[in-house]
C-alpha cells in the first residue's frame, strides 16, 4: 500500500545481514518514465502492472513511445541463478521464505 515500508519480516531478515531497507512503496509516476533509464520489476506480474499503468498514461502524459523498454525484470541481470523472477517469500514462512530469498538471491 502506498507509503508503507517493506514487509517487517524482510526488513528484519535484511537487518541481520547489515542491510537497512528504508524505502517505502509508491506507484510509478509518469515522470519515472522520463527521469529513470531503468525500472526494475520483481516478477512478470509486477512488470505487467507497470506496463499497464504506462499504457494508460502514455498519450495523456506525452511519454516516449518506447518507454516500455525501460521496464525490465530484476533477474534479467542476474548471472548467479537461472530463475527469471525474484521468488515470492510470503508463502514460505520466515525460514523458507524471507531467509531463503535473502541468502540465496541477495547476499554472497
Amino acid at each position: 500500500m502506498k507509503g508503507n515500508l517493506a514487509d517487517s519480516r524482510m526488513r528484519s531478515t535484511a537487518k541481520r545481514r547489515g542491510i537497512e531497507i528504508t524505502s517505502i512503496f509508491r506507484p510509478t509516476r509518469p515522470s519515472d518514465f522520463r527521469d529513470f533509464d531503468l525500472i526494475l520489476a520483481m516478477d512478470k506480474s509486477n512488470r505487467a502492472d507497470i506496463l499497464e499503468a504506462l499504457d494508460r498514461r502514455k498519450q495523456r502524459d506525452n511519454l516516449s513511445l518506447d518507454a516500455d523498454k525501460k521496464v525490465k525484470l530484476m533477474f534479467s541481470y542476474c548471472k548467479k541463478h537461472d530463475e527469471t523472477e525474484v521468488p515470492d517469500p510470503y508463502y514460505g514462512g520466515q525460514k523458507g521464505g524471507f531467509e531463503k530469498v535473502m541468502v540465496d538471491h541477495f547476499t554472497s
